[in-house]
Protein backbone atom coordinates (compact mmCIF):
# COMPACT_ATOMS: atom_id res chain seq x y z
CA UNK A 1 0.00 0.00 0.00
CA UNK A 2 2.82 2.26 0.79
CA UNK A 3 4.19 1.65 -2.67
CA UNK A 4 0.84 2.69 -4.13
CA UNK A 5 0.88 5.89 -2.07
CA UNK A 6 4.43 6.58 -3.25
CA UNK A 7 3.36 6.01 -6.84
CA UNK A 8 0.34 8.31 -6.36
CA UNK A 9 2.57 10.96 -4.75
CA UNK A 10 4.98 10.64 -7.66
CA UNK A 11 2.12 10.95 -10.17
CA UNK A 12 0.59 13.91 -8.28
CA UNK A 13 3.96 15.63 -7.97
CA UNK A 14 4.68 15.04 -11.64
CA UNK A 15 1.22 16.31 -12.64
CA UNK A 16 1.56 19.41 -10.48
CA UNK A 17 5.09 20.05 -11.76
CA UNK A 18 3.94 19.47 -15.33
CA UNK A 19 1.00 21.81 -14.79
CA UNK A 20 3.27 24.51 -13.41
CA UNK A 21 5.67 23.95 -16.31
CA UNK A 22 2.82 24.16 -18.82
CA UNK A 23 1.44 27.37 -17.25
CA UNK A 24 4.91 28.89 -17.10
CA UNK A 25 5.69 28.06 -20.72
CA UNK A 26 2.28 29.39 -21.84
CA UNK A 27 2.81 32.61 -19.84
CA UNK A 28 6.38 32.93 -21.16
CA UNK A 29 5.19 32.39 -24.77
CA UNK A 30 2.47 35.04 -24.36
CA UNK A 31 5.01 37.47 -22.93
CA UNK A 32 7.45 36.82 -25.79
CA UNK A 33 4.61 37.24 -28.31
CA UNK A 34 3.63 40.55 -26.72
CA UNK A 35 7.24 41.73 -26.81
CA UNK A 36 7.56 40.64 -30.44
CA UNK A 37 4.28 42.36 -31.32
CA UNK A 38 5.44 45.55 -29.57
CA UNK A 39 8.75 45.44 -31.46
CA UNK A 40 6.92 45.04 -34.77
CA UNK A 41 4.58 47.89 -33.91
CA UNK A 42 7.56 50.02 -32.89
CA UNK A 43 9.33 49.28 -36.18
CA UNK A 44 6.16 50.10 -38.10
CA UNK A 45 5.54 53.34 -36.22
CA UNK A 46 9.15 54.58 -36.30
CA UNK A 47 9.04 55.81 -39.94
CA UNK A 48 5.71 57.46 -39.24
CA UNK A 49 7.16 59.28 -36.24
CA UNK A 50 10.15 60.42 -38.30
CA UNK A 51 7.83 61.66 -41.04
CA UNK A 52 5.69 63.42 -38.44
CA UNK A 53 8.76 65.14 -36.99
CA UNK A 54 9.95 66.18 -40.45
CA UNK A 55 6.49 67.52 -41.31
CA UNK A 56 6.30 69.39 -38.01
CA UNK A 57 9.68 70.99 -38.71
CA UNK A 58 8.64 71.87 -42.26
CA UNK A 59 5.33 73.34 -41.06
CA UNK A 60 7.26 75.40 -38.50
CA UNK A 61 9.52 76.78 -41.23
CA UNK A 62 6.55 77.59 -43.47
CA UNK A 63 4.77 79.25 -40.55
CA UNK A 64 7.84 81.39 -39.86
CA UNK A 65 7.97 82.45 -43.53
CA UNK A 66 4.25 83.20 -43.49
CA UNK A 67 4.56 85.35 -40.36
CA UNK A 68 7.49 87.22 -41.93
CA UNK A 69 5.48 87.85 -45.12
CA UNK A 70 2.44 88.96 -43.12
CA UNK A 71 4.60 91.35 -41.11
CA UNK A 72 6.05 92.71 -44.36
CA UNK A 73 2.55 93.07 -45.86
CA UNK A 74 1.32 94.83 -42.72
CA UNK A 75 4.17 97.35 -42.96
CA UNK A 76 3.35 97.93 -46.64
CA UNK A 77 -0.33 98.43 -45.81
CA UNK A 78 0.56 100.92 -43.09
CA UNK A 79 2.87 102.77 -45.47
CA UNK A 80 0.14 102.74 -48.13
CA UNK A 81 -2.39 104.17 -45.65
CA UNK A 82 0.09 106.90 -44.70
CA UNK A 83 0.73 107.75 -48.35
CA UNK A 84 -3.01 107.85 -49.08
CA UNK A 85 -3.47 110.22 -46.15
CA UNK A 86 -0.66 112.43 -47.46
CA UNK A 87 -2.23 112.30 -50.93
CA UNK A 88 -5.54 113.48 -49.45
CA UNK A 89 -3.78 116.35 -47.69
CA UNK A 90 -1.96 117.32 -50.89
CA UNK A 91 -5.19 117.14 -52.92
CA UNK A 92 -6.85 119.48 -50.43
CA UNK A 93 -3.94 121.90 -50.72
CA UNK A 94 -4.07 121.70 -54.53
CA UNK A 95 -7.81 122.44 -54.50
CA UNK A 96 -7.22 125.39 -52.19
CA UNK A 97 -4.43 126.68 -54.43
CA UNK A 98 -6.60 126.25 -57.54
CA UNK A 99 -9.34 128.32 -55.90
CA UNK A 100 -6.79 131.01 -55.03
CA UNK A 101 -5.43 130.95 -58.59
CA UNK A 102 -8.98 131.25 -59.97
CA UNK A 103 -9.70 134.15 -57.61
CA UNK A 104 -6.46 135.89 -58.61
CA UNK A 105 -7.18 135.27 -62.29
CA UNK A 106 -10.63 136.79 -61.90
CA UNK A 107 -9.14 139.77 -60.07
CA UNK A 108 -6.51 140.29 -62.80
CA UNK A 109 -9.16 140.11 -65.50
CA UNK A 110 -11.38 142.54 -63.60
CA UNK A 111 -8.48 144.99 -63.12
CA UNK A 112 -7.46 144.65 -66.75
CA UNK A 113 -11.06 145.25 -67.85
CA UNK A 114 -11.26 148.31 -65.64
CA UNK A 115 -8.11 149.75 -67.23
CA UNK A 116 -9.13 148.72 -70.70
CA UNK A 117 -12.82 147.93 -71.31
CA UNK A 118 -12.02 146.15 -74.55
CA UNK A 119 -10.49 143.19 -72.63
CA UNK A 120 -13.15 140.54 -71.92
CA UNK A 121 -13.73 139.48 -68.28
CA UNK A 122 -14.56 135.82 -68.85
Amino acid sequence: MEALIDVLKYIATSAIGGGFGWFYSKWHTKREKKETDLELIGKAIDPLLRSFNELTTHIGQITDKLVAEQTKNLKLLQENAKLLEEKGDLMSKVESLEKKVQTLTNMVKKLAHEKNPDIPTD
